[in-house]
């Protein structure tokens, strides 16, 4: 009994944690939006709606593109009315709802948003003129938009930039981007960030530890953002005035024949009863453990696919810092990473 009131204890000060060093939250996850804001009771809308009390600001996902059209997670009149009742409710709480559309990665899939984008803006902005929604403004999310190209799309960006603010008149604007503390490699990679900064209210950069890439060291798994580059970043963000996105993603790392396969979100390891720790090792933003298979048996990874997994596999398992990893005033990455949540 003193263990189960002590592991719950550990749960709500990681929670407490993480909502108290942190004003803004990001809710990012399609299917879990589309399972909420499509409920025809309100259960789901407030259980959500209570959980983002104690934050200050809210990105919510609504689409990448038509965002108000079929297929898309708002389409249907419940969802719009859900939606409507979310941006109302936290409007009461003096919470700022931002609305993110426009999603693509890559020069390829920033071409196909370039080339509709006047179309896109104009029609999500009808349909949110026409719910009326009580929201502080909007968020896109162009990732990597000079990648595998040698065209330079800083100037095609710039020009959905001012085609949002024109549109969305007196509304802020805020664009995600892979930006580092290096001037030079971000207009290389399509952001010139005095530029950009004439037209929006400011730049999320994004802070994914596991996304920055990993690597095999004396047959342990390294993270190429190690302390002092993760405190080189976290400093020119604050030079800057940027509020990052910093993610709290957590999760395992499958190692075959040398190489690395990152394929599961979760922030538990459930797996201990298979396997054989091989080496532990804590750092300042992270914590990493080894282990040695035992058995066979699968893991399901994010994909849905279940990844079969041998005896003498190595799988690595990696958890965040969040207390010293993220500031005050940073977005978490993301809502239901945090909760663990899963669809019914």
């Amino acid at each position: 009994m003193k263990t189960k009131i002590l592991f719950f204890l550990i749960i709500l000060l990681i929670i407490f944690s993480i909502t108290a060093s942190s004003k803004g939250i990001i809710i990012a996850n399609n299917n879990n939006i589309i399972d909420i804001f499509r409920s025809r009771s309100k259960e789901k809308i407030n259980v959500l709606i209570k959980d983002l009390i104690s934050y200050d600001k809210v990105i919510l996902h609504l689409g990448s593109k038509y965002v108000f059209q079929k297929g898309s997670a708002f389409y249907y009149k419940t969802s719009q009315e859900n939606l409507k009742y979310f941006c109302d409710s936290l409007s009461k709480n003096n919470i700022e709802v931002y609305l993110w559309f426009m999603d693509s990665f890559g020069s390829k899939g920033f071409e196909d948003i370039y080339n509709d984008h006047k179309n896109i803006i104009d029609n999500n902005y009808k349909h949110i003129d026409q719910l009326d929604l009580k929201y502080e403004g909007i968020v896109i999310d162009l990732e990597w938009i000079n990648l595998v190209t040698d065209i330079d799309n800083s100037n095609r960006y710039l020009q959905i930039i001012k085609y949002l603010t024109n549109k969305f008149k007196n509304k802020k604007l805020y664009a995600f981007a892979p930006i580092i503390d290096n001037t030079r490699e971000n207009i290389k990679r399509g952001y010139p960030e005095s530029e950009l900064l004439q037209y929006l209210d400011n730049i999320i950069p994004m802070l994914y530890i596991k996304d920055g890439g990993f690597y095999l060291e004396n047959n342990q798994l390294n993270f190429f953002l190690n302390k002092n580059r993760i405190e080189d970043i976290k400093n020119y963000y604050y030079e800057n005035n940027y509020i990052p996105a910093v993610s709290i993603e957590n999760g395992i790392i499958l190692e075959k024949n040398n190489n690395l396969y990152f394929i599961k979100t979760t922030n538990t390891f459930n797996y201990k009863d298979k396997v054989n720790i091989v080496y532990e090792k804590n750092k300042f933003y992270y914590e990493i453990k080894g282990y040695k298979t035992t058995d066979n048996f699968s893991i399901e990874r994010n994909d849905g696919v279940y990844e079969e997994i041998k005896k003498n596999n190595i799988i690595h398992f990696f958890q965040l810092n969040t207390q010293n990893l993220i500031q005050e005033n940073n977005y978490i990455w993301e809502y239901f990473i945090s909760k663990g949540y899963k669809p019914e």
